[in-house]
């Protein structure tokens, strides 16, 4: 089974199911993984109060698929500690479940649809994989298209790009935009990069960085590139000398061919030695 954590909540799916449809939306969103064939679970959430009257709305739901004609064979149903629906909707056989999430306060549903029969081994073995994968001191896992990322909790993914052979998510501050985080994996390596990773990462760094360090460090057969600079985002920072410290790391990891680069930008100062391989952002469970 292959793990995805996405807005602080953990989904466990079959190795050959991808990610194809995710929302940024923390309030109300959700994410849709397909194998090659066709669609295969929709994981919805929405921030509720408090725990909703789940059997309401599972009944509600019931009753607009009749009136609408759009179900047939329905029954309801019980799996894994989930409340939901069984039926043929829209000509699909499907099941609906839903469950309420008190740490995240939201509820959660998980629709599967089946290309032949429902599968209740395979059911089971997805509805208990979802849970909660809540902020710990401080810090936010995602897990998705081949990045293990540590983000600051109070941070908002602000952007995701997803194409082939490039991956890339941009977290931000909500309040004054000072602090930001990217992260990116990108393929197809020998086909473009005519440099040294060294000068490659060099060349992303925002105008007006002053660099202060620059190294190379092994790490598990990974050659990690990081530099570390400051630059002043306004007038006004550089007279209050307040400095927007800037780290970038980047590696093409020898697992994979492909090459991560991890950068952080903001006022704190980071620490003496800082890493942001293996912390901030893993390609394999070598780093």
């Amino acid at each position: 089974m292959k793990e995805f954590i996405w807005r602080n909540f953990e989904v466990r799916t079959p190795d050959g199911w991808e990610m194809l449809q995710f929302s940024k939306d923390p309030m109300n969103g959700g994410c849709l993984f397909a194998d090659r064939y066709m669609f295969r679970l929709e994981i919805n959430w929405r921030r509720t109060g408090g725990e909703p009257d789940l059997e309401r709305i599972l009944s509600d739901y019931m009753g607009k698929l009749k009136d609408g004609k759009r179900i047939r064979d329905e029954r309801y149903v019980n799996a894994a500690g989930w409340r939901g629906i069984e039926g043929t909707i829209d000509g699909t056989p499907t099941t609906r479940f839903g469950k309420f999430f008190p740490y995240e306060s939201c509820l959660i549903e998980a629709v599967f649809l089946w290309p032949g029969s429902r599968d209740q081994g395979l059911e089971k073995e997805v509805l208990d994989g979802i849970a909660e994968r809540p902020a710990s001191n401080g810090v936010a896992v995602w897990k998705s298209f081949g990045m293990e990322i540590r983000t600051g909790a109070d941070l908002f993914l602000e952007t995701c790009e997803v194409k082939p052979a490039l991956a890339r998510m941009f977290f931000r501050s909500g309040k004054d935009h000072r602090i930001e985080e990217s992260f990116e994996r990108m393929g197809m390596v020998e086909q473009w990069m005519k440099k040294e990773v060294k000068d490659w990462l060099m060349e992303t760094v925002p105008k007006e960085t002053k660099i202060e360090k620059a190294v190379q460090t092994p790490s598990s057969g990974h050659k990690i590139e990081l530099i570390r600079g400051y630059r002043f985002a306004s007038m006004n920072d550089r007279v209050f000398n307040r400095k927007t410290h800037y780290l970038a790391s980047a590696w093409i990891c020898p697992n994979d061919g492909r090459l991560y680069r991890a950068a952080v930008s903001g006022l704190s100062e980071p620490a003496a030695d800082p890493r942001l391989a293996g912390t901030k952002l893993k390609c394999c469970k070598a780093i």
